[in-house]
């Protein structure tokens, strides 16, 4: 199926702007997409088609015994724990993230934005370039969240607790700073392939997705297009929609593209990105805590504060909470 082609840029601002972007991507475009995900050795990162997962906690691929004994002495600290757990749930959020269209799409506008590639001689395609994407889960209801920071309510909230994937952050690796050398073959690799298929002047960004700091990462590489680089080019801004405010717009920045990824990804009550989970017990400490978070705060914690300061649908709610 060949992809839509994007006329204008409409942020997700209720059921029907929600359905009919749907139309575009049907879940069998992401399921396509999802089984089109080449996973590579955790050690060497060489990209086989016989590789074997961990056989105690299941979390990751080998190509071979001789790197899966090499990497034990790093993997051994998270492997059939809590760490292997949050893992296993980083693995297949990020997986079925990277599945879904609409999804890329933002990050696409984030990273020509954040590396500034519209710019005259700014392209560069022969340039590596990476961005680690902190993603967090949050309950799915609004309400819940405000709920959980608050000691009389906390007791309250029904157990399990639903939750989705949110973009609490994303940096930019800077680029006066190399990029690790294993992150760097597989920007080779796909730099390669996409200068054989004729794609040469796509620049090719690494992404890292990160659930905890002190976990693994998850790390892929994605294309920028040219009709990516149009569409940031025009700076059009974003069409919203919302029960608040009725209509209005919003400039296309790099922190407006993270938000409004995240209200489209909270507009899916339906669960079609597949990106909803339970919220584990380390998943509610951070709820709970982040309003007390400091400087010496986990980075989690911090990362979630200043997402409740940058994104309406918290400070409207929060006004009227007191945390």
């Amino acid at each position: 199926m060949d992809p839509p082609q994007f006329k204008s840029v409409k942020a997700p601002g209720n059921k029907e702007s929600f359905r009919e972007l749907m139309t575009l991507f049907p879940p069998e475009v992401a399921k396509e997409n999802k089984a089109g995900i080449q996973k590579i050795c955790y050690k060497c990162e060489k990209n086989v088609e016989d590789l074997k997962k961990c056989g105690r906690c299941k979390a990751i691929w080998y190509c071979s015994v001789e790197c899966q004994r090499a990497d034990w002495r790093n993997h051994k600290q998270v492997c059939n724990s809590t760490g292997s757990e949050n893992f296993v749930r980083l693995q297949r959020l990020s997986q079925n993230f990277m599945a879904n269209a609409p999804l890329i799409f933002y990050i696409q506008q984030y990273c020509a934005l954040a590396f500034n590639l519209t710019a005259a001689g700014g392209c560069h395609p022969e340039r590596a370039r990476r961005i680690i994407v902190d993603i967090g889960i949050e309950p799915v209801e609004i309400t819940t969240f405000l709920k959980l920071p608050l000691p009389d309510e906390v007791a309250n909230v029904p157990r399990p607790i639903r939750g989705m994937l949110q973009v609490t952050a994303i940096t930019k690796h800077p680029e006066s700073q190399a990029i690790p050398e294993d992150r760097m073959v597989l920007w080779r690799n796909s730099r390669n392939g996409a200068v054989a298929a004729g794609s040469g002047n796509h620049p090719i960004i690494l992404v890292e997705y990160r659930l905890r700091e002190n976990l693994s990462t998850i790390t892929t590489t994605m294309p920028i297009p040219p009709p990516i680089l149009e569409i940031v080019r025009e700076r059009k801004p974003f069409e919203c929609v919302s029960a608040f405010r009725g209509k209005f717009e919003k400039p296309m920045t790099e922190n407006n593209v993270i938000e409004l990824l995240n209200m489209l990804i909270r507009q899916d009550k339906r669960g079609q990105f597949k990106l909803q989970v339970d919220l584990n017990e380390s998943d509610i400490d951070i709820i709970r805590n982040f309003a007390m978070a400091d400087e010496n705060s986990p980075g989690e914690r911090r990362r979630l504060l200043e997402k409740t300061k940058r994104e309406d649908i918290y400070v409207v709610r929060l006004s009227n909470h007191v945390l």
